[in-house]
């Protein structure tokens, strides 16, 4: 049976209120009742309840995190990148993935607004646009990551996705691929993505979009459905490195050559990047970095100081094989 308030306070003759105030560091205790309640506290091993203390001080130490799909390769280096930073802050992250389901969307939702956790880390793109009226209710401080705010109501950290589009389509150009086309991630419709504008920098009108859905699959498909209006030599900027590997599938599928007909970038340099055939041209992102600095910004927050605005991480290419430049 575990050990509890009442038991250190029988052992050392005083009430569970002076023990609560010896614990808590209150000044108003006699120096040999503080002896006593310690010495009590050794002999009986005796732990604080961590839900006591919650409910005292109306915080939990806790940070809610929810994330699109953690089976993205892209999601693990930004949830470490963010519980490092929180582990230092002396909080601990509570974990939800969301998986693209709209009713585990909510019921997270009801769990992290509860109170049962300080602040909200959000890095799902469809949540933000799904639950935008809710979010602006939320009872405590919300702050996305790898998701662009809507008209800058919350406090968000995302890579520079137009200036990694740009230098994406610009490298293809350089290297002599002629048109661009654009693999895009999974938007609503009529909407035109920030990654998307800045391959339209280079490219200008002459783009060719279609719709992946951030997902091997979908960049396959959406690789087969540009292919039936477009030639060899071209470049591909795609979403993301899955919807690039998946869109290289459908080429070798095609009878295309990679890279010698047609040059493929992809988005994030996840580890695998490096391993496939050719190893895959990329826009680099930090995604440790971002995870990082958006517990930065919680802990602005919750210190009472500002952090609004979008904050943007720089980003670089990594060119690899996949580019090297039509035959």
């Amino acid at each position: 049976m575990s050990v509890t308030i009442t038991d250190v306070a029988m052992l050392a003759g005083v009430s569970t209120a002076t023990v609560s105030r010896v614990l808590s560091g209150g000044a108003s205790v006699l120096p040999e009742t503080r002896e006593r309640v310690h010495r009590a506290v050794e002999l009986l091993n005796y732990t604080p309840s961590g839900v006591a203390r919650s409910l005292r001080s109306r915080t939990t130490r806790v940070i809610g995190l929810i994330v699109t799909d953690i089976t993205n390769p892209f999601y693990p280096d930004l949830v470490r990148g963010l519980e490092d930073a929180v582990h230092d802050q002396g909080r601990s992250v509570l974990f939800c993935n969301a998986a693209e389901n709209v009713e585990r969307e909510q019921r997270y939702l009801d769990v992290l607004s509860e109170q049962r956790v300080d602040a909200m880390v959000v890095a799902s793109s469809g949540l933000t646009r799904r639950w935008a009226e809710r979010l602006d209710d939320f009872p405590i401080p919300v702050v996305l990551v790898n998701v662009q705010s809507p008209g800058e109501r919350f406090p968000a950290v995302v890579a520079d996705n137009q200036v990694g589009g740009r230098i994406a389509a610009e490298h293809l150009v350089e290297r002599g691929y002629g048109p661009i086309v654009h693999i895009a991630g999974a938007l609503e419709e009529g909407e035109t993505s920030v990654r998307q504008a800045g391959v339209a920098d280079v490219a200008g009108d002459d783009l060719l979009v279609a719709a992946g859905d951030g997902h091997l699959e979908g960049g396959a498909r959406a690789m087969l459905e540009i292919a039936e209006s477009i030639e060899p030599p071209f470049g591909v900027v795609a979403h993301n490195d899955l919807s690039a590997i998946g869109a290289m599938s459908a080429l070798h599928q095609l009878g295309w050559d990679v890279p010698g007909q047609v040059g493929v970038v992809g988005f994030d340099d996840i580890d695998v990047t490096r391993y496939v055939t050719p190893p895959l041209t990329s826009v680099v992102q930090d995604r440790y970095g971002m995870g990082a600095y958006a517990a930065e910004l919680v802990h602005r927050l919750l210190d009472g100081e500002s952090a609004s605005g979008t904050h943007l991480m720089p980003v670089e290419l990594a060119v690899r094989e996949s580019t090297r430049g039509p035959a």
